[in-house]
């Protein structure tokens, strides 16, 4: 009920007693008899001051409240909208939302407190799943995905902070869950969306329609996606510094300044079934593919500064043609068991990629010209069958287990070619088994909820390399997971969430090749047939203070790190082995706040503000401590008749990463919006990097020779 407390004549900051309403609002006080000043207030309602005098048995008239249409317009958005749910989850319910206002799927990623666009809490999305099928295409095409997907095709968002154990070991980072809007029962429902985008001081725009149509019959129902995106000309400039020190510490350096351009097309297409055989049983279907056909890119790269002793050239000018397919399938079958939410479930999902690069290069010395062509062929298929059983003995305990099985296969070739040197040709072949066990304990008591998991993995792969040079991998992992989560003040949206997870970098099939390979007159690179998967644990603290206020403490270790070593040859100290290693661990650290409100009825904000601390023991470049933090707000502005405005602000402050260090980086973009016929057709007009770095700068720090 609403609460009512009883303040000294004169004096508003000294309470002398207090209540709250029952669910009738009424209520009683105690106090001695005089002049008081009463005090009534509740959630999204306006608060009431009156004067009162009380003598024996006073009775007071009633007290009307009048709604507070700003913060009753913000508790609606965080109470009806917005849940921490018991299972350390953030849900965000869509429909009705006044967030999803003149929103795309990508634009409401930037209105949810805690999240940043494709960051939840701090940690970036590691996978994305659509009515529980996991997102295939590749990360870059995200974005682009979310921006075509109209939100009233959307039920909700769920974030899971931190992977689990259910998911492969090598997914570190939050899961975003996507479910869409049921399909009318006999029908359609169409959205087609216009968004035409523009990078500030650039004349040529990047354009893109996508179409959402989700059609019902019976029990029949199916989601179409499309999207179709076509980039001008997207310039940058970027200026380069490597530092080099020998064993003397003198130190040289070669600076640049590089150009580089691109434009291309793409295709995104995604269609998914959905048949209920009754009310107990479900069988999906999917098939998704997206496709870059002939995207372009150019470069130049001119020194203009050089004291190191080595011949970079004078100028490089490059070409590189892409080609990239990829696809995927999936099928499901669901069967619930009571209604409790006990299921079962089995999968079959299928990947194909089929992508190339052919680059054309011409460096000038001072004495002559060279020509280098490479060219990149790289082709996989991956099955993957899964079953998932959760068995939910009771209302708040669940069990959770599951089998699955991932076998790739990968053919990859790639060849160089350059004026003076022996060509450097790389073919590889693998075959690779992943086999995985996992088991989850679910169990509530009170407001307190916790989560023990572990996830067991044995790989088991096969790599043919040149001349018939071949290597085998197997390992066993085993990944615990576990998450506590308190719910202080439900009514009020306080939680506080503890998780913990581990995952792992499994090697790539070129770090085994025992093949030596000469890339330039003094470099040499060869393979290890001893490396073992990096161990990554990470730790999170959530406090959350009504559903909108986050404080977020974080920490990742990694440990046995996979690191590329120098090691230089005891004949010629200019040649230089490069080696990949376990060595070393790197640990990070970071503090986050974000805090989303509705300022005014038409503007909502959206701030984050991080600040990390990374510490790194490399092989190469020993012991390396740096900082780093971010500042970004987000800001909307719904106007009347349908437009809306959104400003989007960022500072970036890198941490070093072994020996390379970018510039802060700083950038200004807004968005423009309207939508027709109730938001069935939406136009969008981007304008990037209003206000960006011109010319962000680079460092890297290398040994003497190490990067010729």
């Amino acid at each position: 009920g609403a609460s009512v407390v009883l303040f000294a004549s004169g004096n508003d900051s000294v309470a002398v007693t207090g209540t709250s309403s029952n669910e009738q609002g009424a209520y009683s006080l105690q106090a001695e008899s005089g002049q008081y000043r009463l005090r009534a207030s509740f959630i999204g309602m306006k608060t009431v001051w009156r004067d009162v005098s009380l003598s024996q048995d006073t009775r007071l008239d009633n007290i009307v409240m009048l709604t507070d249409t700003l913060l009753a317009h913000e508790v609606t958005v965080t109470a009806r909208f917005i849940e921490h749910k018991q299972n350390g989850n953030l849900y965000v319910k869509i429909p009705g939302n006044p967030l999803a206002e003149n929103s795309d799927g990508l634009q409401m990623l930037y209105k949810i407190p805690g999240v940043w666009g494709l960051n939840v809490y701090g940690r970036d999305i590691a996978a994305i799943y659509v009515n529980g099928r996991k997102l295939t295409m590749p990360r870059q095409a995200w974005s682009d995905y979310l921006k075509a997907l109209d939100t009233s095709m959307i039920e909700s968002y769920e974030f899971k902070p931190v992977a689990g154990s259910e998911l492969s070991g090598d997914t570190n980072g939050s899961i975003l869950y996507i479910s869409l809007v049921k399909a009318p029962e006999t029908g359609a429902q169409v959205t087609i969306d216009l968004s035409e985008s523009y990078r500030f001081k650039q004349c040529v725009p990047t354009t893109s329609p996508s179409l959402n149509m989700a059609i019902g019959y019976k029990k029949f129902q199916s989601y179409t996606f499309f999207n179709y995106a076509h980039f001008g000309s997207n310039k940058a400039n970027t200026e380069s510094n490597r530092y080099y020190f020998d064993n003397l510490n003198d130190t040289t350096r070669y600076s640049s300044l590089s150009t580089k351009d691109f434009s291309g097309q793409n295709f995104i297409i995604d269609q998914s079934f959905a048949y209920e055989i009754d009310n107990d049983n479900l069988i999906e279907a999917n098939f998704n593919g997206l496709i870059f056909p002939n995207r372009l890119t150019w470069g130049h790269n001119r020194t203009t500064y050089n004291d190191t002793g080595l011949d970079f050239g004078q100028y490089t000018n490059d070409t590189t043609l892409y080609n990239d397919a990829n696809y995927g399938a999936y099928a499901a079958y669901t069967h619930t068991i009571d209604t409790l939410g006990s299921r079962l479930k089995a999968s079959l999902e299928y990947t194909y990629l089929d992508q190339s690069s052919r680059q054309w290069t011409e460096r000038q010395y001072t004495d002559s010209l060279h020509m280098l062509q490479t060219r990149y062929d790289y082709m996989a298929h991956g099955i993957s069958p899964k079953i998932d059983f959760t068995f939910k003995p009771r209302n708040k305990i669940s069990f959770n287990t599951g089998l699955q099985y991932l076998y790739t296969y990968r053919n990859n070739n790639f060849l160089q070619q350059e004026t003076g040197y022996e060509d450097v040709v790389k073919p590889d072949n693998t075959k690779e088994s992943i086999y995985s066990v996992y088991g989850n304990f679910i169990g509530q008591w009170g407001r307190l909820y916790t989560q023990a998991g572990i996830r067991i993995e044995y790989c088991d792969g096969i790599y043919r390399y040149k001349n018939g040079a071949h290597t085998s991998f197997d390992e066993w992992v085993f990944l615990p997971s576990a998450s506590l989560q308190f719910t202080e003040n439900a009514k009020l949206g306080h939680t506080i969430a503890l998780h913990y997870s581990t995952h792992i970098f499994r090697p790539y099939a070129a770090y085994f090749d025992p093949t030596v390979y000469k890339y330039s007159e003094y470099t040499y690179m060869v393979g290890n047939v001893d490396l073992k998967s990096a161990y990554i644990h990470s730790l999170q603290l959530r406090q959350t203070l009504w559903n909108s206020f986050n404080i977020v403490l974080s920490a990742d270790w990694q440990l046995r790190n996979i690191e590329t070593a120098f090691t230089p040859s005891p004949d010629d100290a200019r040649v230089y082995t490069y080696k990949p290693i376990n060595y070393g661990s790197t640990g990070k650290y970071q503090m986050q706040l974000s805090y989303g409100k509705q300022i005014l009825p038409f503007w909502y904000i959206n701030g984050n503000m991080s600040a990390s601390y990374k510490s790194e023991n490399s092989y190469n470049y020993g012991i390396q401590h740096s900082w780093g933090c971010n500042v970004s707000i987000y800001n909307q502005f719904n106007l009347p008749m349908g437009w809306a405005i959104s400003l989007n602000a960022m500072y970036t402050k890198y941490e070093r990463t072994y020996n390379y260090q970018a510039d802060d980086h700083y950038s200004l973009s807004a968005d423009v919006s309207k939508g027709f016929f109730d938001e069935r057709l939406s136009l969008n007009f981007g304008f990037n990097n209003i206000i960006c770095n011109e010319r962000p700068i680079r460092t890297i720090y290398m040994d003497k020779y190490t990067s010729y």
